[in-house]
């Protein structure tokens, strides 16, 4: 677990729980805390930040986690841009078109390389998770990744949803998935070119290898254009 000692948007320290795993050249961080927007350290900040005692580089690349907000019964997302600018500090972008409501959640699923380094590039082999329908049904659903003994990276895509009419619900068994972890998901659509509040997202749990959506978590009329979607880095 990341060790929080102090950050600059007006939430206890030890309130923030984010998994790491870490190495000379790969930093994933695996967790999510709640912005208090009204809170006068974050109003005076450029950036949020998270001080812990040490990381294992300086400075890092820019990478991306998720922000989500929830409007008139509408959930939005949008990416929110990360980087590390000192073996202490972790510097994310405050998103200021969600600053009106009060408060937002990151969701760090992320992982972080250093800057300046040269060498070859360390791959790893390709695994298919697939998704096998339970209940209701989840239209050409595909799911690829990379999986290490002490993270997985997963991105997912589905054409549509159908619920269950008795259930009201979807499940699907997804294969390849570790069955000892569990994590929420947002599945990610987009409705319109521009919408300053970002994509929107139907939330998603999965546990013991098996995903679930509830149908009252859904939009009634989703007008969406593409695919659903999302990409994640996650701690075992």
């Amino acid at each position: 677990m990341l060790n929080i000692t102090a950050n600059n948007f007006g939430v206890s320290p030890d309130e923030i729980r984010i998994k790491e795993y870490s190495s000379e050249r790969l930093l994933i961080l695996d967790g999510e805390f709640t912005v208090d927007t009204a809170n006068e350290s974050y109003k005076a900040a450029r950036y949020m930040t998270l001080t812990v005692p040490d990381l294992p580089f300086s400075k890092s690349r820019e990478t991306t986690g998720f922000a989500y907000i929830e409007v008139d019964d509408v959930r939005h997302i949008t990416l929110a841009r990360c980087r590390i600018t000192g073996k202490n500090t972790i510097r994310i972008d405050k998103i200021f078109e969600y600053n009106a409501a009060g408060s937002y959640t990151v969701r760090l699923c992320s992982a972080f390389i250093p800057t300046g380094i040269v060498g070859d590039a360390a791959l790893f082999e390709e695994k298919i998770f697939t998704p096998v329908d339970d209940i209701g049904h989840i239209y050409d659903a595909e799911s690829l990744g990379a999986e290490s003994a002490d993270w997985i990276m997963f991105y997912f895509k589905a054409r549509d949803l159908s619920f269950d009419e008795e259930s009201a619900k979807i499940t699907a068994y997804w294969l390849g998935i570790p069955q000892d972890i569990e994590f929420s998901m947002p599945l990610i659509y987009n409705e319109s070119a521009y919408d300053e509040l970002g994509s929107k997202y139907i939330p998603v749990s999965v546990s013991n290898g098996v995903l679930s959506i509830e149908k009252d978590d859904v939009p009634e009329d989703i007008a969406k254009n593409g695919n659903f979607f999302c990409r994640m880095f996650l701690v075992k």
